[in-house]
């Protein structure tokens, strides 16, 4: 039996969330998404997360993200990576692209993002 992490981030400012799903199996990750939420609004980040990629967004209309570890323990270096993935993802959605002018809101996004996946 896994006993995996399953944490539902919330990213209030830009009105979005981040799953993120450490050393679950499939089918655990199917269930807790099916606990969390309507699984039709949700199904296909979910299915994209499972067959291996380690962030999907769900749609345009959407405002969930999901990083899957497969790991149970991530290093941090794979932890900022993936955080990074998300950061961008979630600004460049909203017009606010990287660049020496929007430097400090991908470093205190990232941060927060990296620090909530690492909070026990």
């Amino acid at each position: 039996m896994s006993k995996g992490i399953f944490k539902v981030i919330p990213i209030e400012i830009y009105c979005t969330e981040i799953v993120v799903s450490i050393g679950q199996t499939d089918d655990e990750i199917f269930d807790e998404c099916k606990k969390n939420w309507e699984w039709g609004k949700y199904e296909d980040v979910v299915i994209s997360a499972v067959s291996c990629q380690s962030l999907a967004n769900c749609s345009y209309n959407s405002k969930m993200l999901m990083i899957r570890f497969k790991e149970k323990k991530p290093n941090d270096g794979l932890i900022a990576h993936e955080a990074f993935h998300a950061a961008f993802r979630i600004l460049n959605s909203i017009g606010i692209n990287p660049s020496y002018e929007t430097e400090e809101a991908y470093a205190y996004l990232l941060d927060y993002i990296v620090n909530k996946i690492k909070e026990q």
